[in-house]
Parts: structure tokens; sequence; C-alpha cells
């Protein structure tokens, strides 16, 4: 999971016995793009490359990403080249790339107007 204030991931592990609403956040309504809120309590990992994860006890789907034309979501979860990003410019900022310039961007705003 991925709320886009860092470049990091956060694991979220679900169980379909402890985890209420485990059928409804598997499904393909919670596909890339789709705002989900998840309860639970936060963890030591035992997995390599973070150092905690949220063990899920609630989860659902805040907004999933409903198309009229059927098409999926128009960014994927791999990297997009610059040139790709310039053509759907109303996500880049959903991008690692765009997330991060805006970072910085009110990260620099802040000190100039502090």
């Amino acid at each position: 999971l991925n709320d886009g204030s860092s470049m990091d991931h956060l694991q979220i592990v679900c169980n379909a016995n402890t985890t209420s609403g485990y059928t409804r956040i598997t499904s393909p309504q919670a596909n890339t793009g789709a705002a989900l809120s998840f309860r639970g309590v936060v963890a030591a990992s035992l997995g390599s490359g973070q150092a905690y994860e949220i063990h899920a006890t609630e989860g659902r789907i805040i907004g999933a990403i409903i198309n009229d034309n059927g098409k999926n979501y128009p960014l994927a979860k791999k990297r997009h080249s610059n040139e790709v990003l310039r053509t759907i410019a109303h996500l880049r900022c959903r991008s690692n790339l765009g997330g991060a310039v805006a970072r910085i961007r009110n990260t620099l705003a802040f000190g100039v107007h502090s």
C-alpha cells in the first residue's frame, strides 16, 4: 500500500479468517488506483526490506476505479517514462516521480513562507 506521502510502501497483512471485508478487498474492484482503508495492529515485520507492517482486522474499499469505457486504470504498477506521463498529465502526480516532485515543492514552499 502506498498513500503517496513517501516513496516507501507499507505492507498490509490480511487473512480471510481475521480480516473483516476480506472478500471485498481481494476482489477485482480493489485494483491499481483504488482507495482502500485498513484498520489493524502495527507489528514488527517478519520479512526483509521493511521494519514494520500492519496486520489488518478490517479492510474496505473507499473508492473503486470504475471506467465507463471498460478500460483499466491508465497507470500500471510499473515505472513509466516521462513521455508516457506527459500523455496522462492529470495522473502525473500519482507516479513516484510526480509525488517526489510535489513533496519537494511543498517543503520548499513551506520554508519560504515560514
